[in-house]
């Protein structure tokens, strides 16, 4: 019975981090894209709080999910997770402080369109890692099959 259960979880960490054709990615980006219309939008105090929450949990959970497989892949999951998260929240901290550094020299506006710019360019960067990520522990596999295959001979 125990096992049974065990084959029916889902594995949201696994599908996100295992994710080839980029479906996460666009799911990011649509939630970045979201954030910023709930709360241009959006008058409703409460309607833009809670609109905005739930698409900013899928953005930290997806962006954790990817940072945490690149830099923490031989951790466990919720360690990979909490720790792509604190890469997540450095890798926003240092987005704004170069949006406010530029904005010393360009006429840049440290506004909603900024953010918005700094959440998708973060979500570009990790997914592009992730998906070199993914070839690479592809290639490794097919390498050491081959390898013992030619061990076998």
């Amino acid at each position: 019975m125990q096992t049974a259960v065990r084959a029916m979880r889902f594995d949201i960490e696994g599908k996100i981090a295992n994710d080839a054709r980029g479906y996460a990615t666009v799911f990011a980006i649509c939630s970045v894209f979201a954030m910023f219309l709930s709360s241009t939008w959006l008058s409703s105090p409460s309607t833009r709080a809670l609109a905005g929450g739930l698409f900013t949990f899928v953005y930290l959970m997806i962006n954790s999910v990817f940072l945490g497989r690149i830099f923490f892949y031989d951790e466990t999951r919720g360690f990979r997770v909490a720790f792509g998260f604190l890469v997540l929240t450095m890798f926003m901290a240092l987005g704004g402080a170069c949006i406010i550094i530029a904005s010393g020299f360009f006429p840049i506006q440290f506004d909603l369109r900024a953010i918005a710019f700094v959440l998708a360019v973060i979500t570009i960067g990790t997914s592009i890692s992730n998906h070199l990520q993914i070839r690479r522990t592809a290639k490794s596999k097919t390498e050491t099959k081959a390898n013992s295959e030619q061990g076998e001979s």
